[in-house]
């Protein structure tokens, strides 16, 4: 039962849920192939990368960055492609959900940048409850299913040790009411 939750760790690393997550969203707006290709690039490859070369010379202990003190190295490292995303999105004249959610995105992972340096909160429960979030709060309550998914993702870490349940729920509280409100922002009051 141990590889099940080896594998659903890896499959919801935070680079590939994002990556991943942000794509859907844009090609449910029909954007460009160009906006989709950035999402894979930005939030998927080029953190990923980053984050194995952090594992190669020995500057963090896993490809999951487990350990809190290695995480500052890796928020710092992969953080301004966060916000290289929202700039070039912005260039490309695309203004819309999918850039305001890029740009809070990115505010959002500065918030658990200065969380993580006292508390060790779950970066594969966040990203993956911000964005079942976002898909629920912009196409509606048929996407609700999708919730069983911060489920498996938050009881497979903590299956492997990797989280408390008190730093899972955490993650998935924080950044649901942070996506809500921020998509509430969005579409009643900017």
């Amino acid at each position: 039962m141990g590889k099940i939750y080896c594998v659903i760790s890896r499959i919801f690393h935070p680079s590939i849920t994002s990556a991943v997550g942000f794509s859907a969203i844009a090609m449910a707006f029909q954007l460009r192939l160009s906006v989709i290709i950035l999402f894979l690039i930005f939030y998927g490859i080029m953190p990923y990368i980053m984050v194995y070369f952090l594992k190669i010379k020995g500057k963090v202990s896993n490809i999951f960055v487990t350990e809190r003190k290695e995480r500052p190295l890796m928020f710092a490292l992969t953080y301004p492609l966060y916000l290289i995303v929202p700039f070039l999105l912005y260039l490309d004249n695309t203004r819309n959900i999918v850039t305001y959610l890029s740009i809070c995105y990115a505010f959002n992972t500065l918030l658990l940048a200065i969380i993580t340096l006292k508390f060790k909160i779950s970066l594969h429960e966040s990203s993956i409850a911000g964005i079942v979030s976002a898909v629920i709060y912009i196409f509606g309550f048929t996407y609700v299913f999708l919730l069983f998914l911060p489920l498996i993702v938050g009881i497979s870490r903590i299956k492997l040790k990797q989280h408390t349940l008190a730093q899972v729920f955490f993650a998935f509280v924080f950044i649901t009411f942070l996506t809500v409100t921020e998509l509430y922002l969005y579409y009643n009051i900017l």
